[in-house]
């Protein structure tokens, strides 16, 4: 037969240790086991395990929803119906005629954009932020990068044109990141996966410049 220790009082060490200002209780519990069946140990044994390990944790509530309706979930094709907007191109020179001897400066804005919208009866903040860029340069040459760029002369993207061309133009597809905050909540929730926007720069011609000797320049050089 399993006999159960008698508890006794724990010990206080002397000195001035450290205390979590707790006090320490001893709770006695009438044992329900039959001291004479012959599973009296295995039924003392469960009673001290229960005691050690302490009744199972009720599992915590759902928070309820704030206003009383349902969760919110906002998907990238929810946003389908809203009109976001791009992150812009700039580009310098900004004319009609870009040189092909110099470098083809562009830059777009990494800013974060907000936007309000009504779904499933609730109004939802929703955030997107740029994660990616892909330059278009309408000569088949394509670049894609994180960095937005920097005007001149700390500009960070540009291209090199190696052929004249006419009437073409710079495209851009920016790739974002969402998450949204329905009203009266504190805590953002991303959004699965991703979206893009694609806009294109009016058309401009590239030239390359020619240096003529003219005959007053020959009558200079006495020629």
């Amino acid at each position: 037969m399993y006999e159960e220790p008698a508890a006794s009082a724990p010990s206080v060490p002397s000195g001035s240790g450290e205390s979590d200002g707790g006090a320490v209780v001893v709770e006695t519990q009438q044992s329900s086991c039959d001291d004479r069946g012959a599973g009296a140990d295995a039924c003392r044994l469960g009673e001290l395990l229960a005691r050690a390990t302490g009744p199972a944790p009720a599992p915590a509530p759902a928070p309820a929803a704030p206003g009383g309706g349902g969760r919110v979930v906002v998907s990238v094709h929810d946003l389908a119906a809203l009109s976001l907007s791009g992150s812009g191109i700039t580009r310098q020179p900004p004319g009609p005629q870009v040189l092909s001897t110099k470098p083809f400066i562009v830059y777009t804005s990494s800013a974060t954009r907000t936007y309000t919208a009504q779904i499933l009866g609730r109004a939802v903040t929703i955030e997107t932020t740029p994660i990616s860029y892909l330059w278009d340069f309408g000569d088949g040459v394509y670049l894609s990068t994180t960095d937005p760029g920097a005007a001149w002369p700390d500009h960070t993207v540009w291209h090199d044109y190696t052929t004249t061309h006419t009437q073409i133009h710079t495209t851009l597809t920016t790739t974002w990141r969402a998450r949204y905050q329905p009203a009266g909540t504190s805590a953002w929730r991303p959004i699965p996966g991703t979206l893009t926007t694609t806009e294109t720069t009016t058309a401009y011609d590239v030239v390359r410049t020619i240096t003529y000797l003219t005959d007053d320049a020959e009558e200079q050089r006495e020629h």
